[in-house]
Order: C-alpha cells, then structure tokens, then sequence
C-alpha cells in the first residue's frame, strides 16, 4: 500500500484556525500596548508643563510688563495651560482622544525657588480603565505614576 504524502483538508484547517487565532492576539496585544503609551505620552506631556512653569519662574523670565512673578499652570478635564501671572498664556494643551482629567485645578509656581502649590492631576483613559497620577510637591518636584483609577 502506497503512503499518502500530502495534507488532508482537516490538517489545513486546523492550522489556519491556530494561525487566525494568533494574529487576533497579536493585534489585541499591540492595541493594547497602544492605548497604554497613549497614556503615558499624555501624563509625560503634563509633566513637562509643570517643568517648564518651574524653569520659567526660576530663570526670571518676564514675558510681559504686567507679569506677576509667578507662573500657574492650569487645568480642565480636557486641556491644561501655562500662564504667566498677568500676561497671556504662553500655551495650551488639549487632552488626547480617549483621555481625560478627573480633576480640575491649578498649581502655582513661586518665583526664587520657593517651591509650588501642591496639586495632583489624574489622567484616566476613558476605554482601559487605567490611571496615571502626576503629582507636583510644594518642593516643585514632579513625580509621574500609574494608579487604580478611582
């Protein structure tokens, strides 16, 4: 009796289904991953304001003949801005799609190194449920981590 030497319909369906089944993973994993650094950029981003708040109030940087001293920086659920306490604001950001700050509010940064205004700023991603605190001591140093959303 001769031995058969090709594939059977079977074994050619079993190994697209495994095959199917792993690039569904795949693709749920990148998304995944996606979203996350989505959120990550975003909280950075809200660092590097309170950071260059810090620097501009630090260097004496008057960018107005009305400016107060001290730089805020602000914020909303949708947007965070840098202002210079009398004069215009310098920028705004808006959140990214999908993201949203839990809490609104405003930091202070005072002028010789005298620190900030404590403050906290949640950064939730509406879809993954995930969280990420970015937290500004009245020492103005800046610390930016994940959390259980509340």
């Amino acid at each position: 009796m001769k031995s058969q030497s090709g594939v059977t319909f079977i074994e050619l369906f079993i190994v697209i289904s495994i095959l199917s089944l792993l690039a569904t993973l795949a693709v749920s994993s990148y998304r995944d991953f996606d979203e996350q650094k989505k959120l990550d950029a975003e909280a950075l981003r809200f660092s590097e304001v309170f950071e260059q708040a810090k620097k501009r109030t630090i260097s004496g940087d008057k960018p107005c003949d009305t400016f107060a001293g001290t730089y805020t920086v602000g914020w909303t659920t949708s947007s965070y801005t840098l202002t210079p306490d009398g004069c215009s604001a310098v920028f705004t950001n808006t959140v990214m799609t999908g993201l949203t700050i839990l809490n609104s509010g405003s930091a202070t940064f005072q002028p010789f190194g005298r620190g900030a205004t404590s403050s906290s700023v949640i950064v939730k991603h509406s879809k993954r449920n995930r969280c990420r605190n970015v937290v500004l001591t009245g020492a103005a140093t800046i610390t930016n981590d994940p959390i259980t959303c509340p």
